[in-house]
């Protein structure tokens, strides 16, 4: 069963893939695949389930829409500007627009990266850092990056990942998560 959540629609997803998201613009919802369902327990479903509402409170969604557009809208006044003003060629004009938006989508991805793990800590804080959600977001998280952690990787594929996806490494989210409970005085 989805949980009821009230002013936010629930569904879930077929996938072959463990995972959930959430959609706060223009209706809050929240997709729940049909295999987190299957691999998860009740502290790990309460645990995305938080993280997940942390992206909608948060409007994550409209954020990203707005960067995206702020940083296409640049892009596109910049290349006007070159060609009113510096008057450029055509080709030139081609390359620095392809320059601006890997730069742009650089950038966009990094921001995405601390809006995670800023949703990871408000998911572990609601409730007065309820061990069982803490517990629960600990393991969904290594339950999600398990099947990833020990392939092997070229240094090709390792710089790939850590330039293009916009998660931080699963790894780098559970010590983030250890570093809050330590501060917060519940891990000693």
């Amino acid at each position: 069963n989805i949980p009821a959540l009230p002013g936010i629609k629930t569904y879930m997803s077929v996938s072959n893939y463990c995972n959930a998201l959430s959609i706060g613009f223009p209706r809050k919802a929240i997709a729940i695949s049909n295999k987190m369902f299957a691999c998860m327990n009740g502290a790990e479903m309460s645990a995305v389930i938080n993280h997940e509402l942390s992206h909608i409170r948060n409007h994550d969604s409209l954020s990203l829409i707005g960067m995206l557009l702020a940083a296409n809208s640049t892009g596109v006044g910049s290349i006007f500007y070159i060609l009113i003003s510096l008057k450029w060629q055509p080709m030139y004009i081609s390359l620095f627009y392809v320059a601006y938006l890997l730069t742009s989508m650089f950038i966009i991805k990094q921001i995405n990266k601390a809006i995670e793990l800023r949703a990871d800590r408000e998911a572990v804080s609601v409730g007065g850092w309820n061990p069982y959600i803490v517990k629960g977001l600990v393991a969904s998280l290594i339950k999600v990056g398990y099947p990833n952690s020990f392939k092997e990787q070229s240094i090709k594929s390792k710089l790939k990942n850590s330039l293009l996806d916009d998660h931080p490494p699963i790894e780098k989210r559970i010590v983030n998560i250890i570093n809050l409970l330590q501060r917060n005085g519940t891990l000693s």
